[in-house]
């Protein structure tokens, strides 16, 4: 079995950091830079993402709810009213509730004392 000496490199590094157990340093692994700090940094991106697009779509379909309702008479219906003001209230949601959820995920911490 024959080893290259950036073989051997890489292990002995990575038996230092699991001796250590110390994950936040940076490591050198075949020749890339990795470390625990980027790892959570592209997580929040990610999640950051996923809920500006969430917040996006939910203010986009309750606005279609409402222009739908609004614009065709054979939706005016006493029914179609409760619909209406639910999109309304969750139009509310996705423009009040859900950025300040999202800032306060990012943050960690809440801004909002009383």
């Amino acid at each position: 079995m024959n080893l290259d000496t950036e073989t051997l490199d890489n292990c002995s590094k990575l038996l230092k950091l699991l001796e250590n157990g110390n994950h936040s340093q940076d490591s050198t692994l075949n020749g890339t830079e990795h470390s625990a700090q980027d790892s959570v940094a592209y997580g929040k991106i990610i999640s950051t993402i996923i809920a500006i697009v969430i917040i996006l779509l939910t203010i986009w379909g309750n606005i279609l709810v409402i222009t739908a309702v609004c614009m065709e008479r054979k939706l005016r219906k006493v029914g179609n009213s409760f619909l209406v003001n639910l999109a309304i209230s969750d139009c509310l949601v996705g423009c009040i509730v859900m950025p300040v959820a999202l800032l306060y995920h990012l943050n960690g911490e809440s801004n909002l004392q009383m």
